[in-house]
């Protein structure tokens, strides 16, 4: 018999050191700045190698959301900074539940099509009743 499930967080800061290790990139500069007694916002700054012949070294500054301690703040701009790799330099992050995950998105995407078709045939309607349409 298994017992009550046991929550294993990974840090997003530990996924994005793993992210710059494979790139061979650099973190060269990093903190967290307090913006009063409760808040706080971390920045980075990370030098990212040349992924071609053409291109040279970039250097990418993140900031996070102000947050209410450090840790939080750091995991904040970890996730920016993921966030960025994954959209922007095409990374993809696979862990145990990308595939779920993937399924997911899949299933949004279908929903969020679904509801524009919805939404746009509402509109139509809507507008036929107020008398902007005129059918022919």
């Amino acid at each position: 018999m298994q017992g009550p499930t046991k929550v294993i967080t990974v840090s997003r800061k530990s996924i994005l050191r793993q992210i710059i290790g494979n790139l061979g990139a650099v973190i060269r500069t990093e903190g967290i700045v307090k913006l009063d007694q409760s808040r706080r916002i971390a920045w980075l700054t990370i030098e990212i190698p040349a992924q071609n012949s053409t291109e040279g070294v970039t250097t990418e500054c993140f900031h996070g959301s102000p947050c209410m301690c450090d840790y939080d703040a750091e995991e904040n701009v970890s996730e920016v900074a993921i966030a960025h790799f994954i959209s922007q330099k095409n990374i993809h992050v696979n862990d145990v539940n990308y595939a779920a995950f993937h399924e997911t998105y899949s299933q949004l995407r279908h929903y969020i099509s679904w509801c524009h078709i919805l939404h746009t045939k509402f509109q139509l309607l809507r507008m036929e009743k107020m008398g902007f349409l005129m059918h022919t």
